[in-house]
């Protein structure tokens, strides 16, 4: 965690403990994205260059460069075919003004577009998806909204965070079932499921006491679930002991990993904090298995803290 507007990009060859420096200012400490399982990651540098680099051959390209200098350096995800990448930026002036935006640069033509609109994607978790492309997963916070100053504002018709898809242009908005009235919000944390057209996505849960918890009555067996766009309820992946919060699906879309406070509650009974365990599961065959029981993160406020197990 950083103050600044600048951090250092640092890969870490395992096996060796060995660091390498790529590169010493790397706009936004969490400016970096990546295309999923490519092993292609990208950077702004302080010089408004799009940076990609292989994670294999620590080889650099140039693929874009932001000559606008109030253009905002959008980053979030990359399609698979390496052309595109997604990211947030806003309209403050003009019809239905202040709104948020969803910007496409096309490397191909080097291009900037605005592909679409909403006055709810205040923190959107742009995702193509990773196999194909042809769509873009968006989390809708529903009710939380920018004010003329900038700053955002809860309405009173706030409804909880759903999900949406919308394809690689920005049309055919499709929603996910999840959020209310179907089940609890869902906690922002969500991924497409392969090529399956499945996305999946964990539901928050009651909070009794930061040592109770239970699940929504709506999906007592459990909160992480899987559904196409368009589907009138979701399925639940039943694993009642957990509480289920980052998820990530493998390429192939069988296999989930999600971290869990097992049991419900950040305080054990002896009233002190507790760590999430990590968790495989198997969407087709419903099996599941805790894989580390003891990740020692106290998933506090700042990100850092967090596990956001990833499967690759």
């Amino acid at each position: 965690f950083c103050f600044g507007e600048t951090g250092s990009l640092l890969v870490h060859e395992l096996d060796t403990l060995k660091i390498t420096m790529i590169e010493r200012d790397v706009v936004g400490v969490r400016g970096v994205f990546n295309a999923a399982w490519s092993g292609m990651c990208y950077y702004w540098t302080p010089g408004r260059e799009l940076m990609r680099i292989s994670l294999v051959t620590l080889e650099k390209e140039k693929v874009y460069v932001e000559e606008d200098p109030e253009a905002v350096l959008v980053g979030e995800s990359v399609s698979p075919d390496q052309r595109y990448v997604i990211g947030q930026g806003k309209r403050m002036e003009g019809q239905g003004s202040p709104t948020y935006q969803i910007i496409r640069l096309d490397f191909e033509k080097q291009q900037r577009k605005v592909i679409y609109e909403d006055l709810e994607i205040s923190n959107p978790h742009l995702q193509f998806n990773p196999v194909h492309g042809k769509q873009i997963l968006v989390q809708n916070d529903r009710g939380l909204r920018m004010e003329k100053n900038g700053t955002q504002e809860r309405r009173a018709t706030e409804e909880g965070t759903t999900l949406f898809v919308i394809d690689a242009n920005g049309g055919n908005k499709t929603y996910v079932p999840v959020g209310q009235p179907i089940t609890a919000s869902c906690t922002g944390h969500e991924c497409f499921v392969g090529d399956t057209g499945k996305v999946l996505f964990s539901a928050s849960w009651t909070a009794h006491s930061p040592m109770a918890w239970t699940h929504d009555e709506r999906h007592p067996q459990g909160n992480i679930m899987t559904a196409r766009p368009g589907d009138a309820e979701p399925t639940v992946f039943e694993a009642p002991e957990h509480f289920f919060n980052h998820v990530c699906a493998s390429l192939c879309g069988r296999y989930f990993v999600a971290d869990s406070f097992e049991g419900g509650g950040v305080f054990g009974a002896d009233r002190k904090l507790r760590s999430p365990s990590l968790v495989i599961g198997n969407l087709y065959t419903g099996k599941y298995r805790t894989a580390v029981s003891e990740t020692m993160s106290p998933c506090g406020g700042n990100q850092c803290t967090h596990t956001h197990p990833y499967l690759t």
